[in-house]
C-alpha cells in the first residue's frame, strides 16, 4: 500500500496537471498547451507551466508528473501504477498482487500476495549488507547480514550460499557441487556433482571432473604455472601457461602459442583460421576460411570481420568507429565520432535496394533526428540525453522535454507539426489547412482557401469548419 505522504504527493501533482481541463487542442502558453492525435485518436499531450507539469494519455496508459522530479504512470485496464522520483533514483510499482520499490537498485523491497499461497512473499535487500526473502517455504526463505552471517538461496548463480565472518568462511552450492572456502580465496575445497579439488592459493591447487576423464586443471605459484585439460570432440583441449612468459594450447585442429607479447594461432577445424600477434594486444593480423578478418594496429587502425559478415572499423581510437552488420532482414550501419558526440544508425532492406533507408542521428548535445524511411521524420534540439538512453521512455518523458527548444514532427508529407520554445510558437499543417500560433496571443490560419488572423484566439474562438485540421501530437523525442 502507498504511504499517506506518497499518495498526497501523487494526488497533488496530478491535480496541478489536470486543474485546467484541457480542450482537444489549445495553446495557453505558458499556462497550458494541449495537442491531440490527428483523426481524433486517444493520444493527447498536455503541458503546464512550459514543460514542467505534464500529462500524456494513450490507449495503453496515462503518464503525468513534474519534470524532472516525478513521473506517475497508470496503466489502462488494470490497477498497475508506477511512480518514479528523480529517476533513476527511486521507483515504486503497485498492482493487485503487491508493491515493490527500490532506491537506485541499492535498497530493494518487494511484497506480493499470491492466491492460494501459505503466506505473503516478501523480499528486502540493502546492498551489499543485508539480503532477505520470506516466501512461506523454508527451502526458499533466508536472511543474510554481510559479512557477519547468513544464507542466500537461488541467487548470484548458486542454489545456496552460506557465510560466517566472510571471508573467513563461505560455502557455495550449485546442484550437487559444493565449494567451501576458508579465508577466501586462499583455502578452497570442492566436492560433489562429479567434481573434486582443493587449493591453497597462490601456492598450489587442483580440480577434476569425473575423475579427470571430462576435465582437470592445476596451478602452482599462480600465475607462474597453469595447466588445464578437457575432453572435446576428437580428443583433448590442453593448455599449459606461465604468465607472462608463455602459453601453449593444443586441441584437435588447433595450435595456439604465445611468448611474452608475440604469438601465433593456426586452426584447421572446424574452419581454417590463422592469426599472428605482435606486441599483443596492440598488433594482430588474422585471416579465416569463414570470412573472418582481424587487422589491428591499435590505436591507429583496426578492422575486423566476424563470421556472418559483421564488419567493424576503428580509426585513431576512440575518434572514429564504423560497424556494419545484418539483423534479421535489415542491413545496419552504425557510425560514431568520439563514441557519442556524433552517432548515426542507418537501416536498409537488401531485398529493396531502391527503398529509402531509415536513420537515427545524434549530434550531442545539439540535436537528435529520426527518419523511418517511410515518410515519418522527427527532429529535436537540444538533445543531451537521447544518445545515452535511446530505448528508455522514462528519460524521454522526464528529461528530454526540458531541453526541447525546437521540435519537428512530420507524420506524412501532408501532416507536419513544428514547435519552438516549448510550444510558444507552433505550426501545424494537414494538406492545404494550416495554422501558426504565438502562444495564446495570436493565430494565423488558412482553411478552405481563406487566410485568417486572430488575436487572443483562446478567448475569442472561431467556429471550426468541417475542413479544419485535426491537430498532431507534440512529437516524442524518439521513434514512434
Amino acid at each position: 500500500m502507498a504511504r499517506p505522504g506518497q499518495r498526497g504527493l501523487t494526488a497533488l501533482l496530478c491535480l496541478v496537471v489536470a486543474a485546467l481541463a484541457p480542450a482537444a487542442d489549445e495553446n495557453l502558453w505558458p499556462l497550458r498547451t494541449t495537442t491531440a492525435t490527428a483523426g481524433g485518436g486517444t493520444d493527447t499531450r498536455t503541458d503546464t507551466l512550459g514543460p514542467l507539469f505534464f500529462e500524456h494519455r494513450t490507449a495503453e496508459r496515462t503518464d503525468s508528473g513534474f519534470r524532472p522530479l516525478f513521473l506517475h504512470r497508470e496503466f489502462a485496464g488494470s490497477d498497475r501504477v508506477q511512480d518514479y522520483l528523480f529517476f533513476p533514483f527511486f521507483f515504486r510499482e503497485t498492482n493487485d498482487r503487491g508493491t515493490r520499490w527500490n532506491f537506485f537498485s541499492l535498497i530493494n523491497s518487494d511484497r506480493r500476495s499470491e492466491a492460494g499461497a501459505a503466506a505473503d512473499w516478501k523480499a528486502f535487500d540493502l546492498w551489499p549488507l543485508y539480503f532477505s526473502r520470506t516466501t512461506g517455504e523454508p527451502a526458499t526463505s533466508y536472511r543474510a547480514l554481510f559479512p557477519l552471517h547468513g544464507t542466500i538461496k537461488r541467487r548470484f548463480g548458486n542454489d545456496r550460499i552460506d557465510f560466517t565472518l566472510f571471508p573467513l568462511y563461505s560455502r557455495w552450492q550449485k546442484g550437487e557441487r559444493v565449494e567451501t572456502d576458508i579465508v577466501w580465496p586462499f583455502f578452497r575445497e570442492i566436492h560433489g556433482g562429479g567434481e573434486s579439488g582443493w587449493a591453497v592459493w597462490p601456492l598450489y591447487g587442483q580440480r577434476a571432473k569425473d575423475g579427470g576423464a571430462t576435465a582437470r586443471s592445476r596451478f602452482a605459484l599462480w600465475p607462474l604455472w597453469l595447466e588445464r585439460d578437457r575432453a572435446v570432440a576428437g580428443g583433448t583441449d590442453s593448455l599449459r601457461a606461465s604468465f607472462p612468459l608463455f602459453s601453449h594450447r593444443r586441441a584437435p585442429g588447433l595450435r595456439d602459442d604465445m611468448w611474452l607479447f608475440w604469438g601465433a594461432l593456426h586452426q584447421t577445424a572446424p574452419v581454417a583460421y590463422d592469426e599472428t600477434r605482435y606486441l599483443w594486444p596492440l598488433f594482430v593480423q588474422g585471416r579465416g576460411g569463414d570470412g573472418r578478418v582481424t587487422n589491428r594496429w591499435a590505436p591507429f587502425y583496426t578492422h575486423s570481420v566476424k563470421p556472418g559478415g559483421a564488419d567493424k572499423t576503428w580509426v585513431l581510437w576512440p575518434l572514429y568507429r564504423e560497424e556494419n552488420w545484418t539483423d534479421g532482414a535489415l542491413a545496419q550501419t552504425r557510425t560514431q565520432l568520439l563514441y557519442f558526440v556524433y552517432w548515426n544508425l542507418t537501416q536498409r532492406d537488401p531485398a529493396r535496394p531502391a527503398a529509402a533507408p531509415a536513420r537515427k542521428t545524434h549530434l550531442w548535445p545539439l540535436f537528435s533526428a529520426w527518419d523511418n524511411g517511410a515518410g515519418r521524420r522527427q527532429v529535436q534540439a537540444l538533445s543531451p540525453f537521447e544518445v545515452f538512453y535511446q530505448h528508455d521512455d522514462r528519460v524521454r518523458e522526464l528529461w528530454s522535454p526540458l531541453f526541447a527548444v525546437y521540435r519537428f514532427d512530420r507524420r506524412s508529407p501532408e501532416a507536419v507539426r513544428t514547435s519552438f520554445l516549448f510550444n510558444l510558437v507552433t505550426y501545424r499543417r494537414e494538406a492545404a489547412v494550416w495554422n501558426v500560433d504565438l502562444g495564446p496571443l495570436a493565430r494565423l490560419a488558412r482553411d478552405a482557401g481563406r487566410t485568417r488572423f486572430a488575436l487572443l484566439p483562446a478567448l475569442f474562438p472561431r467556429r471550426a469548419s468541417a475542413s479544419a485540421p485535426a491537430s498532431s501530437p507534440a512529437p516524442a523525442a524518439g521513434p514512434p
